[in-house]
């Protein structure tokens, strides 16, 4: 148990450090990656901090939601959060922030870079299926409360970020970050995720890294659809 809890936090990292270089391109961001740095743009707040106190919501949504029924290893998601949300900072404001991309094709190879990174980080922490990821498993069980499909409700939350990160850019008058960058990601993450998801399944399971814990609803880690707006 031990051995698998550092390397999903190793691999978020790993994740923080994709979402971070989308940043960094400026293309554009995925939904909910959008709306949280429209608000970082609004408020002069570190996007990392944004995305790290929107995940604690979540995972506070679940625990009110759920109660006793809450399991004890998805507290793991505030860590998790935390870590995310720390190295994005690190990394976008720190490491990055001196490099100049002078033209648009270094943007977008730095965000393609980006989007790759994530993704295998977030296929990683799949597969290793100990910890879910805090808005998924926060729709999931509003979908179980109030029996409404995931996916629905989902697609309804991305919309709804995307709205707000389009308002708030109109009425702070911060850059509009919903852009080809955003229907790019909805394109790649998918498709890449299955692959990596497909490769790492072999690669850990020889290791004894994949863990299938069971939710109060019978539903593993995995169950809980990623989307592309992940992060």
């Amino acid at each position: 148990m031990f051995k698998k809890i550092i390397l999903s936090i190793v691999l978020i990292c790993v994740a923080a450090t994709g979402s971070a270089l989308t940043l960094r391109g400026a293309i554009g961001l995925g939904a909910i990656n959008a709306f949280n740095a429209t608000v970082s743009n609004a408020l002069n707040i570190q996007v990392g901090t944004v995305v790290m106190f929107f995940n604690f919501f979540f995972v506070a949504l679940q625990i009110v939601l759920l109660g006793k029924a809450f399991r004890k290893i998805q507290l793991l998601q505030i860590v998790l959060s935390f870590v995310f949300g720390y190295i994005i900072n690190f990394i976008y404001y720190g490491v990055l922030s001196d490099i100049e991309l002078t033209s648009y094709v270094m943007q977008f190879a730095v965000f393609l870079t980006g989007v790759f990174i994530l993704t295998f980080g977030v296929a990683a922490v799949l597969v290793i299926d100990l910890v879910a990821f805090p808005i998924e498993a926060a729709v999931q069980v509003v979908a179980d409360k109030m029996n409404k499909d995931f996916v629905k409700l989902r697609q309804l939350f991305d919309v709804l970020c995307i709205g707000g990160a389009l308002i708030l850019a109109f009425v702070f008058g911060v850059p509009i970050l919903v852009r080809e960058g955003t229907v790019v990601q909805a394109l790649i993450f998918g498709p890449a995720l299955g692959f990596f998801m497909a490769r790492l399944k072999k690669i850990f399971a020889k290791h004894g890294l994949v863990y299938c814990p069971r939710s109060e609803n019978g539903k593993s880690v995995q169950d809980l659809k990623v989307t592309a707006n992940e992060f």
